[in-house]
């Protein structure tokens, strides 16, 4: 079973968690990651 989905309030650590994430996700991916989008 699934976790449950919470909905929470707006937290702007999340901008610089996404630029964290998204830097790893371009290392590892090099010239294949052409965008990194960020949709929620």
């Amino acid at each position: 079973m699934a976790d449950p989905i919470q909905v929470v309030p707006y937290d702007p650590s999340w901008k610089e968690e996404f630029t964290k994430l998204a830097a790893a996700i371009r290392q590892a991916l090099g010239q294949a990651a052409v965008r990194i989008d960020h949709i929620g």
